[in-house]
């Protein structure tokens, strides 16, 4: 006898926590935040020249602590840094002279944003750019190697990965063993960025080629494994909901239920290794001339949406 789903009773049960804060998190990743705008143009008079700095709020990424301190202060900005530094220095081996202030997601961002992020639960359906990174012959190689040599292989596929992508704004969504999945927001642009839109993909579409260029991740008994890559934007439910079934940690945001991702990745299927099959309209989205960078492109005609098949 067939059960009977009750998706509108289940679907009403869970939206309300799915969209909680969904202005700020919209105004977050979509459109930039309006109350970031004073904090960034006067984090960016602490520092000298070259300071590592948070991409989202400009905060130094070390030192400055008194500075910061008093602007956030001044802002009504509890400086989460400060206090989770004093919380480390309390215990063994822990803490040091100078707040270090690093996002567990993307070290380009800070721990202050992760806190941000934890305070106001919730999500929204923004428009992004969704990314797969996918392992070539990862199966075969994998079930070749020791633990320790899997663990290794592992190890060097993050951090080439972490690299190319975080250079270009991208912001890790899943890690899936062999896989990964990054967005690049386009609240994320730089003040004064002419069409964050495009910003976002142009950033987008080079992160993909270059992860299909450069990433190169040595084998102990195969050749070096390459990545197939996929990428496509559009609508997408982004957040970190406070719903018991799911995971709500401040390391943790989750894309679900989305076309745009459920599309990349069959994008990223197409994808032979060290190639980037691409949403065409992705790629017409970023302004970029794949002729005048070089790239080798194949048009799909058996792709879920128009896409190119792009070899560096």
């Amino acid at each position: 006898m067939a059960i009977e789903s009750d998706f509108n009773g289940i679907y009403d049960t869970h939206s309300k926590a799915l969209y909680q804060n969904q202005d700020e998190w919209k105004s977050l990743l979509e459109t930039g935040h309006p109350h970031l705008v004073p904090i960034r143009d006067s984090m960016l008079e602490i520092g000298q020249e070259g300071t590592a700095r948070c991409a989202l709020c400009y905060v130094p990424q070390q030192g400055y602590d008194a500075e910061v301190e008093q602007l956030r202060t001044k802002n009504g900005i509890n400086d989460l840094d400060i206090a989770l530094h004093k919380m480390a220095q309390g215990q063994p081996g822990q803490g040091s002279e100078c707040v270090v202030r690093k996002s567990k997601r993307n070290e380009l961002f800070c721990n202050c944003c992760d806190a941000y992020i934890e305070a106001f639960p919730g999500g929204a359906d923004v428009e992004l750019p969704i990314l797969i990174a996918d392992v070539r012959r990862s199966t075969a190689t994998i079930t070749k190697c020791s633990p320790a040599e899997g663990a290794v292989l592992g190890l060097e596929l993050r951090s080439q990965v972490s690299e190319i992508v975080s250079s270009n704004s991208g912001y890790m969504l899943q890690d899936r063993g062999d896989g990964f999945m990054y967005s690049f927001p386009y609240g994320f642009a730089p003040l004064n960025t002419k069409d964050n839109k495009q910003w976002a993909l142009d950033l987008a579409v080079r992160a993909a080629v270059r992860l299909a260029h450069q990433a190169v991740i040595p084998a102990p008994s195969d050749s070096s494994l390459r990545l197939g890559i996929g990428l496509n934007h559009g609508a997408t439910y982004v957040g970190a909901p406070a719903i018991d079934a799911l995971p709500n940690r401040i390391d943790m945001i989750l894309v679900l239920g989305s076309a745009t991702a459920t599309i990349a990745a069959r994008l990223s299927d197409l994808a032979s290794e060290g190639t980037a099959v691409i949403a065409a309209s992705t790629l017409e989205g970023s302004g970029i001339d794949p002729e005048k960078e070089g790239w080798k492109v194949e048009t799909l005609t058996d792709s879920i949406v128009p896409a190119y098949r792009i070899s560096p």
